[in-house]
């Protein structure tokens, strides 16, 4: 889900999106019974714990405590921090009880064997720690499921022994997908995946523009200029295009054995021109 609110940067209006992950889950039955919630918002990833409201029951509606729930706030290079850290932890679980990064000047978000909570499974906790003393004033855990039944696979399925089949439990399933939103995050904030999606869709971009631009001069609105980035193209080519230095044939072979003519888009734009 997709929201936001709009900013002043420069005398300039834009867009600041804010967006929920569905990864979210939520455990009624962990050591402190609560959920785990993931958004994104300015340049940042939130992680939120949000316990369970006293007294509530699996089955109410509205089970969780937004008024206290605790969040932190994590920029891509904490996220890769953090997304190591659980690795190791989960390849060092015998001589490593928990491992996390530093968040604000109070934070702590930490993965956790369990043990230190008395638990079998591993937990994600957050930790308000007080900066002059290092003292702990609160503490908020999730227990990530490791034996839920909707996290069973079916094998060896046989119609006429229905009851016969193999049932296998993915138990770290909820931590692999903590592990995937962390990495999806820091490599996708690079600006990688959102530039090739804007250059795939770039002729539609710009019909669209177009259209606006057809309508905005209709209306006699001023039009914005658009970036035109990419660089001229130079028909006299480098140094190294023009030269052949020690090289001594100017083709690729193929796989099939043949000759690739044109190593490069830009080999065959300037033989054409």
């Amino acid at each position: 889900m997709a929201l936001g609110n709009y900013n002043d940067n420069n005398n300039r209006r834009y867009y600041e999106p804010l967006v929920y992950s569905p990864y979210g889950t939520s455990n009624t039955e962990g050591v402190d019974p609560s959920a785990l919630s993931f958004s994104f918002y300015n340049k940042m990833l939130k992680i939120t714990i949000t316990p369970m409201k006293p007294n509530a029951r699996p089955e109410d509606k509205n089970i969780w405590d937004k008024d206290n729930e605790v969040s932190v706030w994590l920029t891509h290079t904490k996220a890769r921090m953090l997304h190591d850290e659980i690795k190791y932890v989960l390849e060092n679980m015998d001589t490593c009880t928990n491992a996390g990064v530093v968040t604000g000047s109070e934070g702590l978000i930490s993965f956790s064997t369990g043990k230190e909570l008395g638990v079998s499974s591993p937990c994600l906790i957050i930790r308000k720690v007080n900066q002059d003393s290092g003292a702990v004033t609160s503490t908020y855990a999730y227990q990530f499921k490791d034996n839920h039944k909707g996290y069973r696979s079916v094998r060896n399925f046989d119609p006429q022994d229905p009851s016969g089949y193999e049932s296998y439990t993915y138990r770290n399933i909820e931590i692999e997908d903590l592990l995937t939103i962390l990495e999806e995050y820091y490599k996708s904030a690079c600006g990688a995946y959102a530039y090739a999606q804007l250059n795939a869709a770039r002729y539609d971009i710009q019909k669209n523009n177009t259209k606006l631009e057809l309508i905005m001069e209709k209306l006699g609105i001023e039009k914005p200029e658009y970036g035109r980035g990419g660089s001229s193209n130079n028909n006299r080519g480098s140094f190294f295009q023009n030269n052949e230095g020690k090289n001594v044939s100017n083709s690729i072979p193929s796989q099939n054995g043949g000759e690739m003519r044109h190593s490069t888009m830009e080999d065959l734009e300037n033989e054409m021109e």
